[in-house]
């Protein structure tokens, strides 16, 4: 099974887009990792589909604490440099 938890804050607001018959909010989770000099930031970029986006784009505000539990995949594609990013 793949499954990941995350938890952070959010950037910015949640957007919710019209994808055919689909509708998806799409959000940025930004998650603290490690200490002190050697911490980072992690930019999780989400998508909620259907009736729960919907329901739940309305209360993704900026600055909002979240915990988010699902299924965790990765997409490949080119920037507007050339260069390949995953």
């Amino acid at each position: 099974m793949n499954t990941c938890t995350f938890e952070g804050r959010l950037p910015r607001d949640a957007e919710l887009k019209n994808i055919g018959e689909n509708n998806v909010s799409n959000f940025t989770i930004a998650s603290d990792i490690g200490f002190g000099e050697k911490k980072k930031t992690l930019w999780i970029e989400c998508a909620i589909w259907g009736r729960r986006g919907e329901a739940l784009n309305e209360n993704l505000k900026k600055g909002q604490q979240v915990l988010v539990a699902g299924e965790f995949s990765t997409r490949e594609y080119v920037d507007k440099e050339g260069k390949n990013k995953t």
